[in-house]
């Protein structure tokens, strides 16, 4: 039997789905796609990049630190600028045990597709 106070996994499933719920609209302004997991992902992403000093302890409040990394690890190019990626590799305190690379996934174009217009 949990104890008065304790957080339950079921309560803080729902406090995560609650915040993100009360972000999305500040932070996305398109309709996202993909599984659930994919949209969290997302929404955390525009949070680590744009987001505000209270929002952003909220998420750390919600979210461990490897989930965050975790986010970092599968950012598409463009979710994270090069100046959040910094914040966050110091702020998450990066150690062995997370292997984010020192700098965000950047757009790559293939010339000749872009050439032959493929």
């Amino acid at each position: 039997m949990d104890s008065p106070g304790r957080t339950t996994d079921l309560d803080l499933v729902c406090e995560r789905e609650h915040l993100l719920a009360a972000l999305a609209p500040t932070y996305v302004w398109w309709q996202l796609e993909g599984s659930p997991e994919e949209r969290c992902r997302r929404i955390l992403a525009q949070v680590m990049n744009l987001g505000t000093y209270d929002d952003i302890r909220a998420v750390e409040r919600l979210f461990a630190a490897g989930e965050l990394a975790a986010v970092m690890k599968l950012a598409e190019p463009g979710w994270l600028t090069p100046r959040s990626w910094d914040f966050w590799r110091g702020r998450l305190g990066f150690s062995t045990e997370h292997d984010v690379p020192e700098a965000p996934p950047a757009r790559r174009f293939d010339a000749e597709v872009l050439q032959t217009g493929l």
